[in-house]
């Protein structure tokens, strides 16, 4: 879905299949949140990252260490230079994820643990909403998947791996234009008061064929109930928004 006012900033939640993977550019700016997956990674989303990011250099953000989330960072190694890697614990479940850390502490990329409060340096308003630093998340990775709230021009977006509804009791949620909905529309995310809170306008679910029962018809039906337009990239493709 493209915005009809054209400007700097590009953010897209891309079709990889079960899994996410999205991206922002801008002025001296490239992220990547969650290069995961289900499928490889279109060709054409290495060449809009090496048109995009400036000198090939990519910061990413890995929500947690679950292998829809991360299973496609081999490709963005080959393709380009990873400067900094944000995750919110460094105690993987899986060995998958523990390999992952491995090989971005041996080709020496920075790994910085992050939690709630925290800011990034850089041009744009981050901010991160989760973890919280206090309180039982329990041991399982989705309790610990980072929430990053950008607002970028007018536009607020919140991003949120695979926060569970248990999870979602923070104190205070913004009000946003744009949700990345959680969990890939699980019925365990996205709670009514959730998206009371939130107010999003458009919401982008991240999700392909599965066994899981992705996106669950009563989060469906929670989102169409929020008057939330539900963009989907098992049903458009890659979904974008200029910023």
């Amino acid at each position: 879905m493209e915005k009809s006012i054209k400007s700097k900033w590009e953010l897209i939640f891309w079709n990889v299949g079960q899994g996410d993977f999205a991206s922002l550019t801008g002025p001296h700016t490239c992220w990547v949140f969650d290069p995961g997956g289900s499928l490889r990674i279109p060709p054409i989303l290495v060449q809009t990252l090496r048109t995009s990011c400036p000198g090939r250099k990519i910061t990413l953000s890995v929500s947690h260490f679950d292998k829809d989330h991360i299973k496609n960072y081999g490709s963005l190694l080959k393709n380009f230079s990873i400067t900094d890697v944000y995750v919110s614990h460094r105690d993987p479940r899986s060995k998958f994820g523990q390999k992952f850390l491995i090989l971005m502490a041996a080709k020496k990329i920075n790994i910085h643990v992050v939690g709630s409060g925290f800011r990034p340096s850089g041009p744009l308003s981050f901010l991160c909403l989760w973890p919280i630093n206090n309180g039982e998340l329990g041991h399982l990775e989705n309790n610990f998947s980072l929430v990053w709230h950008l607002k970028i021009n007018s536009t607020s977006i919140l991003i949120t791996g695979d926060l569970p509804t248990k999870m979602e009791r923070y104190p205070t949620w913004p009000q946003v234009e744009i949700l990345k909905v959680a969990h890939h529309g699980s019925r365990t995310s996205t709670s009514s008061d959730f998206l009371n809170e939130l107010k999003p306008k458009e919401c982008v679910v991240s999700v392909g064929k599965n066994s899981y029962g992705h996106p669950s018809i009563e989060t469906l039906k929670r989102l169409k109930m929020a008057r939330c337009a539900i963009l989907r990239t098992d049903k458009l493709g890659p979904i974008k928004f200029e910023l």
